[in-house]
């Protein structure tokens, strides 16, 4: 049997707690370097891809 939550959160409170991880969650992938978007592109040249050498350091 699973351990009992010591304080279980309302389904207000999940829906709100849910809420900030995603805000979170996408800040955090707003910051990280995609290349200007060159990633996404299949037929994107391999220099394309490395992020430049300054920012690798």
């Amino acid at each position: 049997m699973p351990p009992e939550e010591p304080f279980p959160l309302t389904p207000d409170e999940e829906l709100a707690a849910d809420r900030l991880l995603v805000e979170l969650l996408a800040e955090r992938l707003n910051t990280v370097d995609l290349g200007a978007g060159t990633a996404a592109r299949d037929d994107a040249p391999a220099h394309e891809l490395r992020p430049p050498a300054a920012a690798a350091g």
